[in-house]
């Protein structure tokens, strides 16, 4: 018969068992999560560029090249603003089996690549936001100038998000289009007009405002 010092060992063995497997079961629905949250953040990109092909498809000659220049330019120089060196964005037209498509590339020193996935997705997601930005501002007839983003810079690696922030600020003065920015990431409050502070509480939620039009003219 075992006695009960050892039947205690062995429950507490078991034990450590149970909460080493909790534990792997947790790190691996985390690398789940992480992984479905990059494969939405990939999927919105691929939509974005998806719908700017079949808006440059649906111009016409020197109307599509004239709107290609522009979207290649704006979107090289946000890219160079972010990445704090020389991006390029080349946007290309073939025709082939009487069929027409439109490719996304960057260029950089090393060389050109897909815009999907290039640098960990931080340069399609910079590039998806311009994109449907230039969207908004050349629609006929016009749109209200305004765009709701929910963490759209997630994969922009911390040293850029300053550079971001700033382009966003550069964005809205120079366009007068307004951004909604959902992120968690306290770094856009200074170049934001107003920024609140929204918390889940157990009944409804909490919203503190932490900065406001009237503390910026101050």
């Amino acid at each position: 018969m075992r006695s009960i010092t050892e039947l205690q060992e062995q429950t507490d063995l078991l034990r450590r068992d149970v909460e080493r497997r909790r534990g792997a079961r947790d790190v691996l629905r985390g690398q789940l999560e992480s992984a479905m949250s990059d494969k939405h953040r990939l999927s919105e990109a691929v939509e974005v560029l998806d719908l700017t092909q079949q808006l440059a498809l649906a111009l016409e000659g020197a109307w599509r090249k004239t709107f290609e220049e522009s979207l290649e330019e704006v979107v090289s120089e946000g890219l160079t603003l972010v990445m704090g060196r020389d991006f390029y964005l080349h946007i290309k037209s073939t025709t082939k089996n009487n069929a027409s498509a439109v490719t996304f590339t960057v260029e950089t020193e090393h060389g050109e690549t897909p815009v999907v996935g290039a640098h960990g997705g931080s340069v399609g997601q910079i590039t998806s936001f311009l994109l449907r930005l230039m969207v908004l501002l050349s629609h006929r007839p016009a749109l209200r100038r305004i765009l709701v983003i929910d963490e759209a810079f997630s994969g922009v690696s911390e040293e850029n998000v300053p550079h971001v922030a700033r382009l966003l600020r550069k964005l809205v003065d120079e366009t007068g289009v307004q951004i909604f920015f959902i992120t968690q990431n306290r770094q856009y409050i200074d170049v934001a007009d107003v920024a609140l502070d929204v918390r889940e509480g157990a009944k409804h939620s909490n919203v503190v405002i932490l900065k406001t039009e009237r503390d910026e003219a101050a």
